[in-house]
C-alpha cells in the first residue's frame, strides 16, 4: 500500500487544450513503451499525423536503458497561419521495457544550448520510487560513482572531432585531450563513470589513446571500459557538417581501430 501511495502521489497527467495527450495516457496506462509500435515503420512527422521518433534509446547500465523520444502532436483546430503542431519530448528509463521514469517534456525554445528550464516545460511525469531507488544503488555498485541526474537525457552532447563548417572541436574533446597529454588516469577515470553515454566515450577513447601510448590499465579501469563496450543503442556523433546518430559498437569499433572520425557511419 505504501508503495502503491508513493506512485499515484508522483503520477500526474499532461493537457494539451483541456485534453490529455493519447500517447501519453496510453504509455501510462502501460507502464512501458508497448504504445510506441503503432509508429513503427512510419516517417516521423506526416502532414496531418501525430509524429514520433526516437533520438536515442540506449544501454544506461546492465539491463536499464534510457531513452529521448520527439513526439509532435498535431492540432487540426490550430488557426490559419499557426504552426500546426506542438512538440514534445518523452524521457523514460526502462528495465525490461518496464518503466522506471518517465517524462513528458513540452518543447518551448528549440534553442539545444538552452538549459531544460528554458527549452522544456513539464506536463507530465511518472516515477517508481522503490525500483528508481535500485537504478542509482545499482549504478553505483557498476561504475564506482553516484549517478548524476543532470546528465540524463541530454541530446546536446555530442561525440565526436570537428564539428561544423568551422570544425569546431567538442568541449569535451578539448578537456579530455588534455587529461590524455598530461596522462592524467584519475580525472579520466570519472569520464568512464559518468552518467551521460557520450562522455562515457570520450573517456573510453583517451584510455585506449593512452593503452596505445604504453599505459597498462589496472582492473577498475578494464572493467569500465568491458561495460562502456557492451552497451546498445546509439549515441549523437558528429563531424564536420555531418551530424546524426550511431549505433555504439560501430562508435567503439571505430574507437579502436583508431580511424579517422567520419560520423553517421560514413566509414566502416
Amino acid at each position: 500500500m505504501k508503495r502503491l501511495i508513493l506512485l499515484v502521489c508522483l503520477f500526474y497527467s499532461a493537457f494539451a487544450h483541456g485534453q490529455m495527450l493519447d500517447l501519453w495516457h496510453r504509455v501510462m496506462a502501460s507502464k512501458g513503451l508497448s504504445p510506441f509500435k503503432q509508429f513503427a515503420g512510419r516517417p516521423g512527422r506526416r502532414v496531418g499525423k501525430d509524429g514520433l521518433d526516437t533520438v536515442y534509446y540506449r544501454t544506461l547500465y546492465g539491463d536499464y536503458k534510457e531513452g529521448i523520444f520527439t513526439y509532435d502532436h498535431y492540432l487540426p483546430t490550430a488557426p490559419a497561419g499557426k504552426y500546426p503542431y506542438e512538440e514534445y519530448q518523452l524521457w523514460v528509463i526502462t528495465r525490461k521495457d518496464k518503466m522506471i521514469e518517465g517524462k513528458l517534456m513540452q518543447v518551448v525554445n528549440g534553442n539545444e544550448e538552452q538549459p531544460d528550464s528554458i527549452r522544456f516545460v513539464q506536463r507530465g511525469a511518472y516515477r517508481d520510487v522503490a525500483d528508481y531507488v535500485q537504478l542509482q544503488q545499482g549504478f553505483k555498485q557498476t561504475t564506482g560513482a553516484s549517478m548524476d541526474t543532470t546528465q540524463l537525457f541530454r541530446d546536446g552532447i555530442v561525440f565526436g572531432y570537428q564539428c561544423g563548417i568551422g570544425g569546431a572541436v567538442p568541449d569535451e574533446r578539448l578537456v579530455t585531450d588534455s587529461l590524455v597529454k598530461y596522462r592524467n588516469r584519475v580525472a579520466l577515470l570519472s569520464w568512464l563513470q559518468a552518467t551521460n553515454t557520450e562522455k562515457q566515450l570520450y573517456g573510453y577513447d583517451a584510455f585506449v589513446q593512452l593503452k596505445r601510448q604504453g599505459l597498462r590499465l589496472n582492473d577498475k579501469e578494464r572493467k569500465l571500459m568491458r561495460m562502456i563496450s557492451r552497451k546498445r543503442g546509439s549515441v549523437n556523433t558528429c563531424a564536420w557538417c555531418s551530424f546524426g546518430a550511431e549505433e555504439l559498437p560501430v562508435v567503439i569499433r571505430r574507437i579502436k581501430r583508431g580511424v579517422p572520425y567520419i560520423g553517421n557511419g560514413d566509414m566502416e
